[in-house]
């Protein structure tokens, strides 16, 4: 399994009650910080049930310094939310011929997307390349009240 490991780099943020932790986990790319709201991930909050629960929200497209939109992916492998979002979460997946790495790194992992199916799906892959995880898109962003 994929570590899940403290923060590397902390912000908090008013989030309101969108559902995830007032913690924000920082990536990299090319050897550098990328800025939180760019692209994050957050645990989901226990009031909410959804502790399990791992969001990665991203400025879309990702490399586009104007990225008009967001997505939300979820690392939600025992199925809280599987009514928000395209597809399941699993942690034994293949990636896809023409998935490519977008150069984010966290302590996560690498986050790779497929052109074939990053609508539906982001792939986070374990330093060494032998896990790979599905990550499901949502189909709006989540949040709990």
């Amino acid at each position: 399994m994929i570590r899940r490991s403290a923060p590397v780099v902390a912000l908090a943020l008013v989030l309101g009650a969108c559902g995830v932790d007032s913690t924000s986990h920082a990536w990299e790319k090319d050897g550098e910080q990328v800025d939180l709201d760019k692209i994050a991930y957050n645990r989901g909050v226990e009031h909410c049930g959804w502790q399990d629960v791992t969001f990665l929200d991203m400025d879309w497209p990702p490399d586009d310094p104007a990225a008009p939109s967001r997505r939300q992916y979820l690392w939600d492998p025992k199925g809280i939310l599987d009514d928000r979002t395209l597809t399941d979460s699993t942690d034994d997946a293949e990636l896809p011929g023409d998935a490519r790495f977008t150069g984010y790194s966290s302590d996560l992992g690498e986050l790779w997307l497929a052109p074939s199916d990053q609508d539906t799906r982001a792939y986070l892959v374990s330093e060494d390349g032998d896990e790979v995880e599905t990550w499901g898109r949502t189909d709006r962003t989540v949040g709990c009240d």
